[in-house]
């Protein structure tokens, strides 16, 4: 998640790299996932009636939600974002479900602190240094996992 934040030029923030490492985990080879089809198993809180008033259809309806969180806006609740990640991993494989909600509960709260950051200093500088020092956590986790085995021994 973070190495796609950080290499990705497709990424439009932490949650966005969770997503575009989902995409690529219940992807085939023969058949990769599109973001249409990733967006058909996001629920959505209005009722089916709701959006034919509109004239939009329910697909249209789940992609562009899916595009707003891809873009950091109108995020899920943690029970919406479940019933996402439940309703993918039904359709294509027994996943860990809890895991990649822990990704992005982590991701949220990864975004939230760069956007508070940002708006405190309003400088464009801002997310480069934020994944520069992302860009480092391997480094830090490995430091950190050798201290600790040298303590433990």
């Amino acid at each position: 998640m973070l190495n796609t934040l950080v290499e990705s030029d497709e990424a439009n923030g932490c949650f966005d790299s969770v997503l575009i490492e989902l995409k690529e985990l219940i992807s085939s080879n023969k058949k990769p996932m599109s973001w249409r089809k990733l967006a058909s198993f996001v629920p959505l809180e209005k009722s089916q009636s709701d959006y034919t008033e509109s004239g939009e259809s329910l697909n249209d309806r789940q992609y562009k939600q899916l595009k707003d969180w891809r873009n950091g806006k109108n995020l899920p609740s943690f029970l919406r974002l479940e019933k996402f990640i439940n309703a993918i991993f039904a359709s294509h494989g027994n996943y860990d479900s809890l895991t990649i909600l822990m990704y992005f509960r982590i991701s949220r709260g990864i975004d939230t602190k760069i956007q508070e950051c940002f708006e405190q200093t309003h400088n464009e500088k801002t997310i480069p240094i934020f994944k520069t020092v992302i860009a480092q956590y391997p480094s830090y986790f490995e430091h950190y996992t050798d201290k600790l085995n040298k303590a433990a021994t």
